[in-house]
């Protein structure tokens, strides 16, 4: 399955004419408040130099974004909403309410236009390719690493469920029951770095695939359950939660 995300180059978009980077750095505990300012920042390594926060925060899901970037994902985020609703509206019975359990579950996600890459301090301090060059505004949303994995979709289990080393996808799924209109052949597994793996857990295609701490597994919607003019609702709302704001 392709998937679609939103991918912005890390320089300053049309229009702008800055010659360094400003980053905001937020975490958990600050409430919408950014924790910490940074100004006239030229890169990603001397942002990590001067931000212990960034510096300590839990790689993988550290989350470097553009606000200019974010209105458009946000869009993206209101059409995969219309799309559910507007689908919702056309079916009845067990498949409604698997669109309106679908629907709650991604109600007050908070995505921004996160960039795609690596966030690791060393490899950042030690590798040129990763020290990229900042120009503009940004936004750094640290974490701290979870002991969960974060289930969503067309299955009875949803929520998060204790992360255990070495389990397989399947083996998350296997206390829990699809509902009507799932994808019964494979599921989507969201890397904490935004990364959107497949994970095939039927019996004729299985393969062994594990989830990292704080991955999303996503159960969506089989190709024969879709209408036709919302086909591509599964990508929309992988994408959308590969964009997703840290908790």
């Amino acid at each position: 399955m392709k998937i679609k995300t939103l991918l912005f180059i890390l320089c300053a978009l049309p229009g702008m004419s800055f010659s360094e980077g400003n980053v905001a750095v937020y975490s958990s505990a600050s409430q919408g408040q950014p924790a910490q300012v940074l100004s006239h920042i030229k890169d990603m390594r001397q942002m990590m130099a001067e931000s212990d926060l960034i510096r300590q925060s839990w790689s993988p899901g550290t989350v470097i974004a553009v606000p200019a970037a974010t209105p458009e994902v946000q869009q993206q985020y209101l059409y995969m909403q219309n799309q559910l609703k507007a689908w919702r509206a056309t079916e009845s019975g067990d498949t409604q309410q698997t669109i309106n359990r679908v629907i709650q579950q991604l109600q007050g996600v908070q995505v921004t236009g996160r960039q795609f890459t690596p966030m690791d301090a060393d490899l950042i301090l030690n590798n040129n390719a990763a020290n990229r060059q900042l120009l503009g505004d940004y936004r750094v949303y640290t974490a701290t690493r979870p002991n969960t994995v974060l289930l969503m979709g067309a299955v009875s289990g949803t929520g998060k469920q204790p992360w255990v080393a070495g389990r397989t996808i399947r083996e998350y799924l296997a206390n829990f029951q699809f509902l009507s209109g799932a994808n019964l052949n494979e599921a989507m597994v969201i890397d904490p770095n935004g990364t959107v793996r497949v994970a095939p857990v039927a019996y004729w295609n299985y393969r062994h695939v594990e989830a990292q701490p704080g991955s999303i597994i996503w159960v969506g919607f089989s190709d024969w359950t879709l209408p036709r003019q919302f086909k591509n609702l599964n990508q929309n709302i992988v994408s959308v939660l590969a964009h997703r704001i840290p908790e």
